[in-house]
């Protein structure tokens, strides 16, 4: 019976022991992982800063003055997985101004981007008058093109002072187009 209490005791200990450890290791993990998170997002404002430096003296609304809307800088860092290391991409500012408020965002597009009011949206709408899927943005070679997904609400591609409605055929984006949807207007700025 000694025995048995001995082993009993024995077996005790060690899962006490393979317990702490296990825990050791997942405070271990939960740190690094906290870490390399807190690496990302540094490396992701850094890219952020990068990218809008030279557009930061810009003046933003219509009038040439700056808006008075509060602004949310996002920055979409891509999904490395996806796309080979090396594959070409454009990179465009996309300043998102609804009702109330502006948003800015950097894209990288590889080959193309949705924007619209679903969540899967490179850019997601927060206006009612948008179609889940409303705008693609198409990736050529060196250009980068436009067409609207639901011809049903319309939209336009705002050039200067010139305005074009924007439907299912792809048409050429240039830099400082405003494209037009329902109450947001998005202008696209490629860098």
């Amino acid at each position: 019976m000694n025995t048995d209490a001995f082993i009993i005791a024995a077996e005790i200990v060690l899962i006490a022991g393979i317990i702490c450890n296990m825990i050791r290791m997942w405070r271990k993990n939960k740190k690094q992982t906290q870490l390399l998170s807190l690496q990302r997002d540094r490396i992701r404002e850094e890219k952020l800063d990068a990218m809008l430096k030279n557009h930061a003296g810009e003046k933003h609304g219509a009038s040439g003055e700056l808006s008075d809307t509060p602004y949310d800088v996002n920055y979409h860092e891509e999904d490395t997985d996806v796309y080979e290391e090396g594959e070409s991409y454009i990179s465009v500012q996309a300043e998102v101004k609804s009702v109330l408020s502006t948003r800015k965002y950097v894209l990288h597009v590889y080959d193309h981007a949705e924007i619209g009011r679903e969540e899967g949206s490179r850019i997601v709408l927060n206006d009612s008058e948008t179609a889940e899927k409303q705008i693609q943005l198409i990736r050529t070679q060196n250009d980068l093109f436009a067409k609207n997904l639901y011809p049903q609400i319309g939209a336009e591609l705002k050039r200067g002072k010139n305005t074009y409605p924007l439907t299912k055929e792809a048409v050429r984006i240039h830099s400082k187009d405003v494209i037009l949807v329902g109450k947001t207007a998005i202008k696209l700025t490629l860098l």
